[in-house]
């Protein structure tokens, strides 16, 4: 998946993490083993309820292209 294939909608009540994996169609466990999370950290990180660490974003901006600071201004909204 290209990044520049990848468009997020800005709607106000977005999840990049979950709309990233939806829009990739993958599972869970795919996404989760991208991003170097088990499915529980992931489930965490889709439901707002834990905050992704600097190696979350960088493997999310290295598999993705998707900028840190993206992810880091949805989760502040």
């Amino acid at each position: 998946v290209c990044s520049s294939d990848l468009i997020i909608s800005k709607e106000k009540s977005i999840n990049a993490f979950l709309t990233l994996r939806r829009i990739s169609g993958y599972q869970q466990k795919v996404m989760a083993d991208k991003i170097g999370v088990d499915v529980k950290k992931l489930r965490e990180l889709e439901k707002d309820r834990c905050l992704p660490d600097s190696e979350i974003l960088w493997k999310t901006y290295h598999e993705f292209g998707i900028s840190p600071m993206y992810i880091l201004k949805e989760i502040g909204r």
